[in-house]
């Protein structure tokens, strides 16, 4: 027969283990709704992101466009483009420069100052960068180029419209580029970005690939270095271009302290209730050997 002493301590045991699983299933499903929540907190700080992005850029394009028109109504020629251009340039703050290229060659550049590299530049004859200019041209569509590195410095976006006008028999004809230039850091900070550092979450924005064999997200911005675990996956559309926003906390979905606090509660709280039903064994035993003594006196 098992003595008082092991039975309580066998008890206790039972007990603490039992408390263990008890506590794992309720430490368990706090740590499933810790995930959910900021899962749903980074879904929706992600697509917020996302939508204000995605407006401003379609917005700030708008100046290509509009030059575009001024140019097939002036049949070719636009002589007060310094003017237009700086009017646009108050009216969307974001887009930092205007461009015309007949012919595909950038001939005007507003304002002036701070980009004259980009004057001469034959815009099909770069192979470093001509993909989205005769995609532009095959499509008759404005395209999206970039991020990459600007030739008057910095890294931006360029959007180009490429402009079609009728030429003596009628045909529509190439007659070249209206362009805008955006930089892609006050795009970024103007969209957000910063609310992911203040949230306590990691980003990264990578480019989306397609055309490239295999398919590819090309990364050029993001503060969670060289990947993100477990990210939320969000895809950002712009005039023909597309992004993917990858967002995590920067400390994992569970924090490593939080796993730590966790298994100090399970296995504190188990020992703890082991050690508590030991003690009520002992005590109760001792209350009926004390009883039987009495009994036992009095026979």
């Amino acid at each position: 027969m098992t003595s008082n002493p092991d039975r309580a301590w066998y008890r206790g045991g039972l007990t603490a283990l039992v408390a263990c699983l008890v506590l794992g299933m309720v430490g368990g499903i706090y740590v499933h709704d810790q995930k959910t929540s900021r899962q749903l907190a980074a879904r929706n700080l992600a697509h917020n992101f996302a939508l204000r992005l995605s407006l401003r850029t379609h917005e700030t394009v708008s100046p290509a466009y509009m030059l575009g028109a001024m140019v097939k109504q002036n049949q070719g020629s636009l002589s007060e483009f310094n003017q237009l251009a700086a009017e646009l340039l108050q009216e969307f703050p974001l887009a930092r420069a205007l461009e015309l290229a007949p012919a595909g060659v950038v001939q005007q550049v507003y304002p002036r100052r701070g980009n004259e590299a980009i004057l001469g530049h034959d815009l099909l004859k770069d192979r470093a960068r001509n993909w989205e200019a005769h995609l532009a041209l095959s499509k008759r569509q404005l395209m999206l180029a970039g991020p990459f590195e600007l030739l008057q410095g910095g890294r931006g976006l360029v959007g180009r419209y490429p402009i079609f006008l009728p030429n003596a028999a009628g045909k529509s004809v190439f007659w070249g580029f209206s362009i805008v230039l955006i930089h892609l850091d006050e795009l970024l900070a103007n969209s957000g970005v910063m609310d992911f550092n203040r949230a306590g979450f990691a980003y990264q924005l990578c480019r989306v690939r397609p055309a490239v064999e295999p398919a590819a997200c090309e990364p050029f911005a993001g503060s969670g270095g060289a990947g993100i675990s477990q990210p939320l996956l969000v895809l950002i559309d712009l005039p023909n271009n597309r992004w993917q926003l990858s967002l995590a906390p920067a400390n994992g979905w569970i924090s490593a302290a939080q796993w730590i606090g966790l298994l100090i509660a399970v296995i504190g709280g188990s020992l703890l209730a082991g050690l508590i039903h030991v003690q009520l064994i002992r005590q109760s035993d001792s209350v009926t050997e004390r009883r039987a003594g009495s009994v036992s006196q009095e026979g």
